[in-house]
């Protein structure tokens, strides 16, 4: 499955409660990064990433854009910028609002092992700039 970061969004949507959601995220897989060049900087400073995978026969997906922040270094840019077709639903089987859902969302990427695997993609970029 390889999704570009803003087709997360109009993928299927997959509707999950919070604990589905951190149950599930061992299941979860690197899919794609993108390193986007800042004009007037020597080195790529910003991208995003995309990272789902396939629970049940649905496809799911979480994207969100980084930043370097110091040498080396990368974080979630927009905490409020977390995309994904996984809807969060309450207990009662509603779904939850989408501040809610932020929350649940930032806790998941907080949980993954992304920065390495970003910081590979944006070294591996480099080398080939360099070439």
């Amino acid at each position: 499955m390889l999704v570009g970061g803003w087709q997360v969004a109009s993928m299927k949507r997959v509707y999950w409660t919070t604990q589905e959601l951190m149950k599930n995220l061992n299941k979860v897989m690197h899919l794609r990064t993108g390193v986007h060049s800042v004009e007037g900087s020597q080195h790529p400073e910003r991208g995003s990433t995309v990272w789902g995978g396939e629970l049940a026969g649905q496809g799911f997906a979480i994207a969100w854009d980084w930043s370097e922040v110091r040498g080396r270094t990368v974080a979630l840019a927009d905490p409020m910028c977390v995309l994904s077709n996984v809807m969060l639903v309450e207990d009662d089987g509603l779904v939850m609002d989408q501040g809610q859902k932020l929350l649940h969302l930032n806790t998941a990427v907080y949980c993954l092992r992304w920065q390495r695997v970003v910081m590979a993609r944006y070294t591996h970029s480099e080398e080939r700039l360099a070439a």
